[in-house]
């Protein structure tokens, strides 16, 4: 009996776990930068970064350059 209630309990600390992990992934990728350039907000995975900075599109790129 004992032996179930053990695997039950590290079943959920796994569950628990996992789903965290995801839960913050996700929540990162969704985040929205600022372009330096230009001041529109853009979708952090869809940004450009340089130097620190992101930028919208290849052209707010080039014209704070």
């Amino acid at each position: 009996m004992i032996k179930w209630i053990l695997l039950i309990v590290v079943a959920i600390l796994i569950f628990y776990y996992i789903n965290k992990k995801l839960t913050k992934t996700t929540h990162v990728w969704n985040e929205c930068v600022e372009c330096h350039s230009c001041g529109t907000y853009v979708v952090e995975r869809e940004a450009i970064k340089r130097r620190g900075k992101y930028y919208c599109s290849e052209e707010c790129l080039r014209k704070s350059s």
